[in-house]
């Protein structure tokens, strides 16, 4: 386990203070709005501050006590990436990547250069200088550094933010096969959403230097865009076994709770578990089925709460089919045309092109 339970004032209007326990071996995920902690708390972890009170332990192993650092920093066996990636000027590309393996001495336990390399997709840019690079390239360089250090615990902070969806695509796919094959335990502060919905197997949300969330990361993640600090359009993230593969009408058919969805298609093994995301304002809503339409997916479920969006001539509804709870967003007018209560059995339609799977 990764162990905290630490305080720290930072001054008279902000002070940390986390009590979590953190499973070895997973992603976890941490967010929340600017100036929240996560990255203060990543420093901490990392022994580049100390607490005030509490203690950081790593498996059974206690790196700071009150005040004190127990485990200096480079004992830790931390790659720290923070939001800013940094790199020796005067060295290339791929020297500036191997300098993390020729520090720590070791064989690469997790993945060697050239494998890294392919996978993040900078294999052209070895022999290029840091000044050469945009900053989604040193963005990836400084990743890679970071993984070939070795590390027993790696921290990532914004490792998404200088990237497109085809790079954080790679990032995602690579840090989810070192987690499963390595076992290596991974702790993301992201404000993107998305690619901790697709790889985070825990999610922490803080607030004001608290943990006001913490639990299973869609959970977590659902119930985070009900909340008034979140700015991004309202979306549900989903986890679906597959159904059926139907290739040639171009769909895919997931399981649903006891119905199923029906996706574009995509290359996937029957049986295997994917994570979808919906966007609220792609989910209409219906007192009963309309047969002869072209909305594929009809699916009957309850209203279980509803609330007004920032936009106030909106509204947010949360919407249960058997465990699974979704949002959906409609105008105020809607509202009101429907007259809508909580507890009502209604229809959600939601577009097979209007649901994205994550992998």
């Amino acid at each position: 386990m990764l162990d905290i339970a630490i305080k720290k004032r930072y001054n008279a209007n902000f002070a940390l203070s986390i009590d979590l326990n953190l499973k070895i071996g997973k992603i976890h995920g941490l967010s929340g709005v600017s100036g929240a902690g996560k990255s203060s708390l990543l420093r901490l972890i990392s022994g580049f501050e100390k607490p005030d009170s509490g203690k950081i332990g790593f498996q059974n192993t206690l790196w700071s006590g009150e005040k004190t650092l127990l485990v200096a920093p480079e004992k830790r066996q931390i790659s720290y990436l923070a939001q800013t990636a940094q790199c020796l000027p005067h060295l290339t590309v791929k020297q500036n990547i191997l300098l993390a393996k020729n520090r720590h001495n070791k064989k690469a336990l997790l993945i060697d250069f050239q494998p890294l390399s392919i996978e993040l997709g900078i294999t052209h840019l070895t022999e290029h200088f840091p000044h050469q690079l945009s900053g989604g390239e040193l963005q990836r360089v400084a990743i890679a550094r970071a993984i070939l250090a070795q590390p027993q615990l790696l921290l990532l902070d914004e490792p998404f933010a200088h990237l497109d969806d085809d790079n954080s695509g790679r990032l995602c796919r690579l840090l989810k096969r070192l987690q499963q094959e390595a076992k290596l335990t991974i702790l993301i502060v992201s404000h993107e959403m998305q690619p901790l919905a697709t790889i985070a197997d825990t999610m922490t949300w803080l607030k004001a230097g608290e943990v006001v969330q913490h639990g299973d990361a869609l959970s977590v993640l659902n119930r985070a865009y009900c909340r008034d600090d979140v700015l991004s359009k309202p979306k549900t993230f989903l986890a679906c076994q597959i159904l059926q593969s139907i290739p040639e009408q171009g769909l895919t058919l997931l399981t649903f709770g006891s119905s199923h969805l029906t996706v574009q298609h995509f290359n996937g093994d029957v049986g295997s578990i994917v994570r979808i995301q919906i966007e609220a304002q792609d989910v209409s809503i219906g007192l009963e089925k309309i047969p002869h339409f072209s909305v594929i997916n009809q699916i009957a479920c309850i209203l279980v709460d509803f609330e007004k969006n920032e936009n106030a001539h909106h509204r947010i509804l949360i919407l249960r089919h058997d465990e699974q709870e979704w949002h959906a967003l409609i105008s105020e007018y809607s509202f009101q045309q429907l007259d809508l209560r909580k507890g009502m059995k209604l229809v959600a339609f939601i577009k097979a092109t209007g649901i994205r799977v994550l992998f």
